[in-house]
């Protein structure tokens, strides 16, 4: 018997939502001797630099973990350990060592703060953290943000972005989005046509309508609206999206509508195009292991294999080298 088309739509599975219980790779061990942790640091930095028991510490533990055991280190021997790291290493390993031992809203800010004051603005990486990061989460960064840097966000954001990527931005960064995870068939319908309304059959988009209505509903009926329109017009919304827009504002909304349809998948492709061509975006790769490692890095796996016809280590191993490629691959239990 076929179901009718409401009911369908309302069962289908979704993998979007903020409830949405992923496969983390690196699991929290509830009880860690945090004395030993430090000792095995500590002989690995002052007798002989042991860079494998230092991966194997690390990254073995949480970000609170290990936020952890930096208080205990320097309680117990009066040095900052991120200073030592710094001192004793370089590269993408330091780099990647740094990143581990920063607490996770304060590298939220500094990956923003980084991406929006250098030479260009990157693009990429305020699009992947403000559509990612639930409203609470967004609240969290905004707070962190002023107190360490002294502007607010969406000063920065509007200060170094302009049109209609500037407004896209603004809207998710006021993390106003709805998380009841409430799917409404009839209201979807309407957003779908008020899209159709505000793109294909408008002279010149009305970028302001897609903005609302993408940044404001809840993951799982973005992607009910996404199947709506589709119903109604006969082809993706995806599709018609391409058509309407370019550039930086493309790939912001292009980001939700991948989201909502499959969180796993949008991070899998990040993870490829970090890595694909000439020369790896080792700051993209750090962020994106060391973020969705804790929250659903297997099922990004999965996704990754199934889409690439690859595996994400392969890619890690031919990409990386040395301790650094050992540091990511633990991470992601491989």
């Amino acid at each position: 018997m076929t179901l009718p088309r409401q009911v369908q739509l309302m069962i289908e599975p979704t993998k979007s939502h903020d409830n949405f219980l992923g496969r983390p790779s690196l699991v929290r061990v509830e009880k860690i001797d945090v004395s030993s942790d430090i000792q095995i640091l500590h002989n690995a930095l002052k007798f002989i630099t042991s860079k494998r028991k230092i991966v194997d510490v690390l990254c073995s533990r949480t970000n609170r973990q290990r936020i952890e055991i930096i208080k205990a280190y320097k309680a117990c021997y009066d040095r900052d350990l991120v200073e030592e790291f710094q001192r004793k290493f370089s590269g993408d390993f330091r780099d990647l060592l740094i990143a581990m031992l920063t607490p996770t809203y304060e590298f939220y800010c500094r990956e923003l703060f980084d991406a929006l004051n250098g030479t260009t603005v990157n693009e990429d990486t305020v699009i992947q953290i403000l559509v990612s990061l639930s409203s609470r989460e967004i609240y969290n960064v905004i707070q962190k943000y002023v107190k360490l840097y002294g502007n607010p966000l969406e000063k920065d954001l509007k200060t170094e972005t302009s049109g209609n990527f500037k407004k896209l931005l603004v809207a998710l960064a006021n993390g106003t989005r709805d998380e009841s995870n409430v799917l409404d068939l009839y209201s979807a319908r309407v957003d779908a046509m008020e899209l159709k309304r505000a793109g294909t059959e408008k002279w010149g988009t009305d970028a302001s309508v897609f903005n609302r209505i993408l940044c404001l509903r809840n993951f799982d009926q973005v992607r009910l609206i996404s199947q709506e329109y589709e119903f109604v017009t006969g082809h993706p919304l995806d599709k018609d999206i391409k058509k309407e827009f370019s550039g930086d504002i493309l790939d912001g909304i292009l980001a939700i509508i991948r989201i909502s349809e499959n969180r796993a998948e949008y991070f899998a492709r990040c993870l490829y195009k970090s890595m694909i061509g000439i020369g790896t975006d080792d700051r993209g790769l750090i962020r994106l292991i060391i973020t969705r490692c804790e929250l659903d890095m297997e099922d990004i796996k999965g996704e990754f294999q199934r889409k690439y016809g690859k595996t994400l280590k392969s890619m890690i191993k031919k990409d990386t080298s040395g301790y650094y490629r050992k540091a990511l691959l633990k991470l992601i239990a491989e």
